[in-house]
Order: structure tokens, then sequence, then C-alpha cells
């Protein structure tokens, strides 16, 4: 949640240095409007603000560990692929939740932007999940995170892709806000470092 915070502090110091709002919140307003990168930063705080007062009202945040596999767990498991085309494709991830361990995981996207698979077999699901995120042309390797509960037990495990460094300046471009509301529900924000977006929008990929 702190990460969030400074992020959207960051958002704003970024709208009025770049567009020179200060004082005044006519003009200088719709002259940010008129910017696309204007209303993408925009939007970002927007959403960061949606997460920060979704918590206060009654989520709870799930932090995820990085580790080397799955485990021995046949499954079954759900697999999530998600993507996003814009910013390069960089927004790829799967997700691997134990089928009937009382936790569903979806993420915060429109339904079109990710697929739902049930009653895969866990290296099964693995292997899907690998050749999904590795279609980007600067992929270079794949990361196994483990989502956690409060009590430290498993909700699933993220996958994520791994990208040349040369490329976007590092080889983990996103960070993941997870949340739990009621009935085992988590929500998983997915984020682009705000830098990679900045470059994207300002022509320079």
């Amino acid at each position: 949640m702190n990460l969030l915070k400074q992020r959207l502090q960051k958002d704003m110091f970024f709208i009025s240095s770049r567009f020179n709002v200060s004082g005044h919140m006519g003009l200088p307003c719709r002259e940010v409007m008129k910017s696309k990168l204007g209303r993408t930063v925009i939007m970002s705080c927007l959403a960061s603000l949606l997460v920060i007062f979704g918590g206060c009202a009654g989520g709870q945040s799930l932090k995820a560990v990085q580790v080397q596999g799955i485990g021995d767990s046949a499954g079954p498991y759900v697999l999530t692929l998600y993507h996003e085309a814009q910013y390069g494709g960089l927004k790829t991830m799967a997700f691997l939740v134990p089928q009937g361990n009382g936790y569903t995981l979806t993420p915060y996207a429109p339904g079109y932007a990710y697929t739902t698979i049930r009653n895969v077999g866990g290296q099964e699901g693995l292997q899907q999940a690998i050749v999904f995120i590795s279609k980007n042309p600067v992929y270079v390797n794949y990361e196994i995170r483990r989502i956690l509960d409060p009590g430290g037990n498993t909700v699933g495990f993220e996958i994520r892709p791994l990208y040349d460094p040369t490329a976007n300046g590092r080889s983990d471009v996103m960070w993941v806000e997870y949340g739990l509301s009621g009935g085992g529900a988590v929500n998983a924000h997915i984020h682009l470092y705000q830098n990679i977006m900045e470059e994207y929008e300002s022509g320079g990929k």
C-alpha cells in the first residue's frame, strides 16, 4: 500500500511538472486532458486511488515471495492467462491457483484481457503458463512467486516474464498488488513501472 501511495505522489508531481499545473485548475487541467500522456497518467492516479481506498474499505493486501517452483501438487489448478497489448505487450502474466482451496484470483482488468482455464494439472499448467508469457520478442526467462494469505498459506502462484534488460532498462517490468476481499476473492492489480509507461507514451518506443 505504501508503494501505491508513493506512485500516486510521483504521478501527481509528474503532472505538475510536465504540464505546469499550479494555482488555478481551469485551463491547465483542460490542457492536461488534451494530451494522451496526460490522460494516461491521470487514469493511473485514479487507479491508484481506487486501490488505496479499496484497501481502506476492507480489502487486505497479500504478499508474494519468489520460489523455485510450484511443488509436487498434481492439481487440479485454475490457470489464468493475462495479456494487454499496449506498451509493447509487456503486461503479460499467468497465475495458478489450486482448485478448491477457497480462493479465486481475478486480474483487475477488462474481461477480454484474460482467459481462465479450469482442471489443469500442476506441471501441465506451469508449462502452458511459460509458453504463454514467453511470446514477447524481448522475453529471456521467467520467475515464479508464491502468493500468501494472511496466515502464510498458499493462495496460488504467479508466473511472470523477465525481459532483456537492454530493451527497457530492467528485466522485471511489473509490480502487482494483491487484494483479498470477502469469500476468498483475490484481485490482482498489475502495473508497469512508471518510467517504462512514460517512455512508451512519449514516443521513445
